[in-house]
């Protein structure tokens, strides 16, 4: 679990009752580790637009699958959550490799057009990154309406491995996990 310096973020929570018995004791057990504050930023909306559809980020994917009764890689494989899974292996990898001058945020309009990863450097949104399982990703047309909206000029699609990437989908430079990773940490 996420420190406070890194804290998990769950939207619209409030549409999960029952994750809040199971984070009590991950809060409790951090504690007793010398975690204090600011493990988990709670968000919910009073919006009935952006309520309608709700997006948690469990960043520790240990965590994750944890809450839901995930225990092997056959499991996961066959879990409808296996592309959130990986969603959220890759915001948590790559908040750990951008340098500390990039902040990590998620973006979503009251429409529905999001932005799975947008890194904010001196309060202007540059970097946009959607997270794909898929070996024939797509983007969607919201991804786009986002980042236009934003004036965001570099725009990654993750990929699981690097065998799909070195492309550009529609603007967007398809770039595999490791490899972005690595870009982040060189910058």
């Amino acid at each position: 679990m996420p420190g406070p310096s890194c804290p998990a973020v769950l939207d619209e929570v409030y549409r999960v009752p029952n994750l809040f018995g199971v984070l009590r004791g991950v809060i409790d057990d951090n504690r007793a580790n010398g975690f204090r504050t600011g493990q988990l930023l709670l968000l919910g909306s009073a919006s009935l637009e952006l309520t309608k559809s709700p997006k948690i980020y469990v960043r520790d994917t240990g965590l994750l699958r944890s809450l839901l009764e995930i225990g092997t890689m056959h499991d996961l494989r066959g879990h409808p959550s296996i592309g959130a899974s990986f969603e959220s292996l890759c915001i948590e990898a790559l908040i750990d490799a951008a340098p500390a001058n990039l902040r990590p945020y998620f973006f979503r309009t009251a429409t529905g057009d999001e932005i799975d990863l947008v890194l904010v450097q001196a309060e202007r949104p540059v970097i946009a990154i959607e997270a794909k399982l898929s070996t024939a990703p797509t983007l969607s047309p919201g991804f786009h309406r986002a980042c236009d909206a934003l004036g965001i000029p570099d725009r990654w699609l993750v990929t699981p491995d690097g065998g799909t990437a070195g492309y550009r989908l529609g603007g967007v430079e398809v770039v595999g996990l490791a490899q972005l990773v690595t870009r982040l940490r060189e910058s």
